[in-house]
């Protein structure tokens, strides 16, 4: 109700009038960021525990996983409303593990999530085994003394 007024006195009878303010509508959360392992982290440890940053107006995540060695490959995984994940078998030395992880709500899931990537630990190096001679042959004989000696190539 406004009532005007003025030097003789207020007006009488006026109408209680009402309106409904629009709810603001619903978004979709923003995209969230690798939290451990960070994003271009090298030398993870092969069991590690995947984890990001909680996003506010999310009720899930979806995460897809592809590594180099296939371990753990999965694609749109439903988290839940949970901030982490552990894999169910360990990755393999020298992986390169991309993940991608899409919060979502009531509204729809976060757009334009990027790709985020680390890199397991690499497999510790070996010694290489034993090579054989390839000429001339292990107890040739009556050999020439300009001889060229080669052996067989080891990985």
């Amino acid at each position: 109700t406004i009532t005007p007024y003025n030097a003789t006195g207020p007006a009488t009878g006026c109408a209680n009038e009402s309106f409904t303010i629009v709810a603001a509508a619903p978004t979709v959360p923003n995209c969230t960021n690798l939290d451990s392992p960070a994003n271009g982290a090298t030398d993870v440890a092969v069991d590690t525990n995947i984890s990001w940053d909680l996003v506010s107006n999310a009720t899930g995540y979806r995460i897809s996983i592809n590594s180099t060695s296939g371990n753990n490959n999965i694609t749109d995984f439903d988290n839940g409303n949970s901030n982490s994940y552990n894999p169910p078998v360990d990755f393999d030395n020298g992986d390169v593990v991309n993940i991608t992880i899409t919060p979502y709500n009531a509204t729809g899931p976060a757009t334009g999530c990027t790709n985020e990537s680390f890199t397991i630990v690499a497999a510790a190096p070996t010694v290489p085994n034993c090579t054989n001679l390839d000429s001339p042959a292990n107890g040739a004989t009556d050999v020439a003394v300009d001889t060229n000696i080669s052996w067989d190539l080891v990985s």
